[in-house]
């Protein structure tokens, strides 16, 4: 999960490790729950969720797939 959190530049927006985002604007994702992570970055790629920095974040989640979704939902759960 964290190599692929950095591998899918992540960190450049929401931080090292998901607690300290780049702006307040953006939100801090470590420690939330698994479904609530898939939802969002899933809606987000797939067009569902278009509000807030959604857009410029489509781009950033586009090429990812269901399996490196999970195990970054995963690692950013364990980061509280």
């Amino acid at each position: 999960g964290a190599a692929l959190y950095k591998a899918k530049i992540c960190d450049s927006c929401h931080g090292e490790d998901g607690t300290h985002p780049l702006t307040p604007e953006y939100p801090v994702i470590a420690g939330q729950p698994v479904p609530y992570l898939m939802r969002q970055m899933k809606d987000i790629r797939d067009g569902r969720r278009a509000n807030g920095f959604s857009e410029a974040m489509k781009a950033a989640v586009s090429g990812v797939t269901d399996e490196e979704f999970l195990a970054i939902a995963r690692w950013l759960a364990s980061r509280w």
